[in-house]
């Protein structure tokens, strides 16, 4: 009796329903207390913490996986968001700053991401909570970045957890995102020179979402995001991070062409996406001494990612008309290539593109080729219609659940009355690029 009245007033109990009304609290005065006693003893023994950093991750990791079995076994569902806000508020002031050295605080970081990454999460009750508070509290972008990069990964490459008060979606995680800074260019280059490109497409998304933009707004997005193109660093692992980005660019694109705001300057901001995705498209690199040769280094992307890039280049590239401006209405002509002019080594051509089908390397994508193709083909395609050509694509050549979204893009909108003088719209057989 003795020891259940003891429980009783510390708060717990296997009955979640009979706890005391402060047991939150008492929740977070204890995750507190951890990191005050990780606080103390960095700063009494700077030693210990340089030759045995783990005995600091070590605490956190487990205070980070007490405090999620806490929330899924004692707390209600109904009040698990706001239970995990109150202590993961506690626990990532260890890498916010105040108390923490600089030192514990990338140690503190690391734990989060490592813990994050590794750990099988019963619910996304806590990194739900984790990501609001690290993206509200946590300022230093060297320690902000990496845990926002890792919740984002975590809470939506789970195929199980839709349904949970509304499905963990984008719109979801994207609401309880905060980015304080007036200026986020430091912010976005960082990111995307470390691979963080989920971090870039939740601001980009987070600012589309809170905020009013006019067209102003919308340029300086498309230039900004474009420019960030060549910061990154390729390989696989940021290929899932690379197409949200991609198909944030080109979102931001349909809209500036449909407010007809500044095309001009689109239309080289544009040319320069298509420069870029055309240099990601080959099999091998096309610059430098050794790709003169025929010796250029292997592409450290994906065959799925290259030929996206490839079939985004050439799709662009047909809707940029000779007069700098966008096909915008099927009786508008597609670009094409002068045939009096010689050959410049031309990439990402709609006939590359047919070419493809006969190349032994692209087979397992022979059907999405082929629908590619003909996509580009058919002169009712525009501009506007950037976001559902890469949403085809994704939906048969990249399953992750963190893309699922992209394939669910609706018909474009009706294109706008030709003008009196427009052509009629040309023939499959002269199109040709």
């Amino acid at each position: 009796m003795r020891r259940l009245l003891l429980q009783r007033g510390a708060g717990y109990t296997p009955d979640t329903t009979r706890f005391h009304t402060d047991t939150g609290g008492k929740r977070g005065l204890l995750v507190r207390a951890v990191v005050r006693l990780l606080t103390t003893a960095a700063a009494r023994h700077k030693a210990l913490l340089q030759a045995r950093p783990y005995v600091f991750t070590h605490t956190i990791t487990n205070a980070l996986t007490h405090m999620e079995n806490t929330l899924v076994a004692t707390v209600p569902r109904e009040q698990q968001w706001s239970e995990g806000c109150l202590l993961s508020r506690e626990l990532v002031s260890v890498v916010s700053g105040g108390a923490a050295s600089a030192q514990l605080q990338e140690a503190g970081s690391g734990a989060i991401v490592e813990w994050v990454t590794s750990h099988t999460h019963l619910s996304p009750a806590l990194l739900l909570a984790l990501l609001s508070s690290a993206s509200h509290h946590v300022l230093h972008l060297n320690h902000r970045n990496p845990v926002l990069q890792a919740c984002l990964n975590a809470l939506l490459s789970h195929p199980d957890w839709s349904g949970w008060e509304g499905e963990v979606t984008w719109d979801r995680v994207v609401s309880l995102l905060s980015f304080p800074l007036t200026n986020p260019a430091a912010m976005l280059t960082l990111s995307a020179q470390d691979g963080h490109l989920l971090v870039v497409y939740g601001h980009t998304r987070w600012r589309r979402r809170h905020h009013h933009l006019n067209p102003q707004d919308h340029l300086t997005m498309f230039t900004s995001l474009t420019d960030l193109l060549p910061c990154i660093t390729l390989s696989v692992d940021i290929e899932v991070g690379l197409v949200l980005l991609l198909s944030e660019i080109v979102s931001v694109l349909v809209v500036l062409v449909a407010e007809s705001a500044a095309l001009e300057c689109v239309y080289q901001v544009c040319a320069s996406l298509t420069d870029r995705l055309s240099l990601w498209a080959p099999d091998h690199a096309t610059t430098g001494l050794l790709a003169a040769i025929g010796l250029g280094r292997q592409s450290p992307l994906s065959l799925r990612t290259r030929f996206l890039c490839r079939t985004i280049a050439t799709f662009l590239k047909l809707q940029m008309i000779s007069d700098r401006t966008f096909r915008t209405h099927p009786a508008h002509t597609h670009s094409e290539t002068d045939s009096t002019q010689p050959n410049t080594g031309e990439l990402c051509t709609l006939d590359q593109l047919r070419a493809l089908t006969t190349n032994t390397v692209y087979t397992p994508f022979s059907h999405t080729i082929t629908q590619a193709v003909q996509f580009l083909e058919d002169p009712a395609n525009c501009i506007q219609d950037t976001p559902r050509l890469l949403a085809k694509v994704v939906l048969d050549l990249f399953p992750e659940p963190l893309l699922r979204h992209l394939t669910h893009t609706g018909p474009s909108a009706p294109p706008p009355p030709p003008s009196p003088s427009a052509p009629p719209p040309p023939s499959v057989a002269a199109l040709k690029y």
